[in-house]
């Protein structure tokens, strides 16, 4: 399994798996790097990189995007569709994960994925 850390200041729960905590209608990114189990981290540059951000009964939320910041390094930003903005996501604990394909494990179609983490979306206050 890929491990990753979390670059941003929206995570309120240092627990694993951690939970972010954003204000529906905000801007939503969340910078990350692949690490292996030793912490170092993982070249990226010939693996496809998916996410989704799903509701608790399953429902698909987004496909996030992956803006890429150093392939060679593993670091990338999950980033909400279109505006970037989570104006039309529901207020609730949402889950998410992220998905590699083609990781160089000498396997031919090698998918892995991440832990599953958490995103708290809560209502704003100052519409």
């Amino acid at each position: 399994m890929i491990h990753f850390a979390y670059r941003s200041e929206k995570i309120v729960s240092a627990s694993s798996p951690p939970t972010f905590h954003f204000k529906r209608g905000d801007a939503f990114f969340l910078g990350m790097q692949a690490l292996n189990e030793l912490g170092t981290p993982v070249s990226l540059a010939d693996t496809t990189v998916r996410s989704q951000v799903r509701t608790p009964r399953d429902v698909m939320v987004a496909e996030l995007e992956v803006v890429w910041v150093d392939r060679n390094q593993g670091t990338y930003e999950l980033r909400a569709p279109g505006n970037g903005l989570i104006d039309t996501w529901p207020v609730d604990t949402l889950s998410v994960d992220v998905q590699y394909t083609g990781l160089p494990t000498g396997i031919r179609e090698n998918v892995s994925s991440s832990e599953t983490f958490f995103i708290q979306v809560h209502k704003e206050i100052t519409r």
